[in-house]
């Protein structure tokens, strides 16, 4: 925003309106604004510059595979921030919550993150990756933050430094989809990382991709199953 400028409608509404529309960005900046014009005691109504952006229209994410996980897991030169990413990989954590965990329950994870999602517990999938990843010996890195966001924007850096080809939050996506694999019921999937069943299934099922989808099928046409009837 321009110093030399007096705060006003116009100002905020251009400074709205420079964000590319239907984007995360543009919806950030609404509320932004939003809040400085109340602050400022500027009567404005940005509501109508939010856009459509959603989960849905964001565009297809590329969630990695779980084999490619697993290469990427032996390619980080650091022992620290691989524990890191094994951590986040197995348990679908967020990028700071790794920083509030308590160990007493390994394999069984519990997240003490009280800033936005509360105390919950979460599962191994894959339970192999404790054991072959030695998660249960934890190897935090040199890594502090004044806040949540500050953490977590220093796993994102360590990803980037160390050319890891996806981001921190796509292994939280992969670990959701894989739970479908092993048939936890969504309610228990959605309570293991910390959010309602609703944004679970709105977010976290779109990423489900063909391929998965026929694996799935596949697999439980071939398992204990239902047949049909025949005449008698």
């Amino acid at each position: 925003m321009p110093h030399d400028e007096r705060l006003s409608v116009q100002l905020l509404r251009d400074l709205i309106t420079s964000k590319e529309p239907d984007t995360r960005t543009r919806q950030r900046f609404v509320d932004v604004c939003s809040r400085l014009a109340r602050f400022a005691g500027i009567e404005a109504n940005f509501n109508g510059l939010r856009g459509n952006y959603s989960i849905v229209t964001a565009g297809r994410r590329e969630i990695p595979a779980d084999h490619v996980i697993a290469e990427w897991f032996e390619k980080i030169p650091s022992a620290a921030w691989r524990w890191v990413y094994g951590m986040m990989a197995t348990y679908g954590i967020r990028n700071h919550e790794v920083f509030h965990l308590d160990f007493s329950k390994m394999p069984v994870l519990v997240v003490e993150d009280d800033t936005k999602t509360g105390f919950h517990r979460v599962y191994p999938f894959y339970p192999e990756w404790v054991k072959e990843w030695n998660l249960s010996e934890v190897n935090y890195p040199p890594c502090t933050g004044k806040n949540n966001t500050d953490l977590g924007k220093r796993v994102s850096r360590a990803f980037h430094r160390y050319k890891v080809p996806f981001k921190p939050y796509d292994l939280r996506h992969a670990w959701a989809v894989r739970t479908i694999s092993f048939r936890l019921p969504t309610t228990l999937a959605a309570r293991m990382m910390g959010h309602s069943v609703q944004m679970h299934e709105r977010v976290y099922h779109h990423w489900i991709t063909e391929d998965f989808e026929t694996q799935v099928i596949e697999r439980l046409m071939q398992s204990d199953r239902p047949l049909p009837p025949h005449p008698q």
